[in-house]
């Protein structure tokens, strides 16, 4: 199974505001350390960001709009953690530091992006498209089901019926930066070392949730 947003999802908008100001920080210094946290939602996009530079916070306000149409936007910039940068300084560290690197596409990843493709290309709304063997789902915001059934006879579409999608609809939270967690996925020992990270902090979430659910 292989899920595909567009560029206009709000998952999307915000890591390509966060991008966008990652590339600020590059433009004002050549290994700049930066972090950053987007929330986007019903009119608002608020920017944390950590780093060893001074971005413009003009600069970041033509990026979000320029990403995602008239918002407000609310920019915080801090340093870095004088430990963390201290840690960076000449090495990247595993826990905070690094670059997430992809495994080719497979053809069932390619039809979907051909299709995520051409339906962007017609209706440049929030979407959101999910392919499992033969059985393909399409969820489009802003057009008709009638019409893409057309198109696509034997998919599920909008299976929750029409809707109008955006940040208005699905407020999106998303990190970025060039101090994550340094993962290959190519190679056996990441990955198996990055499925344990994620088990033990699922793990950890279900028992702060029961924690919590018992003290309720």
């Amino acid at each position: 199974m292989f899920e595909k947003v567009n560029p206009s999802h709000p998952d999307k908008l915000a890591d390509r505001i966060a991008g966008a100001v990652v590339d600020l920080a590059y433009k004002k210094e050549e290994n700049p350390r930066i972090a950053v946290e987007v929330l986007i939602g019903h009119g608002v996009c608020h920017i944390i960001a950590e780093t060893s530079v001074k971005i413009c916070p003009a600069d970041v306000g033509c990026a979000v709009r320029r990403i995602a149409g008239d918002v407000a936007v609310n920019f915080s910039q801090y340093p870095q953690d004088k430990h963390l940068s201290k840690y960076q300084s000449n090495n990247i560290r595993c826990g905070d530091n690094g670059i997430f690197k992809g495994v080719p596409l497979t053809q069932e990843q390619k039809v979907l992006s051909g299709i995520a493709r051409n339906l962007y290309t017609s209706y440049p709304y929030d979407g959101k498209y999910i392919i499992d063997g033969e059985r393909l789902i399409i969820c489009q915001s802003n057009v008709k089901t009638k019409n893409l059934r057309i198109v696509f006879p034997n998919a599920v579409i909008n299976p929750l019926g029409d809707w109008t999608g955006g940040t208005d609809v699905d407020t999106r939270l998303e990190p970025f930066g060039n101090d994550k967690v340094f993962i290959r996925l190519d190679d056996p020992f990441y990955l198996s070392f990055f499925i344990w990270v994620i088990t033990v902090k699922e793990f950890c979430l279900f028992i702060n949730q029961s924690f919590r659910e018992r003290r309720i």
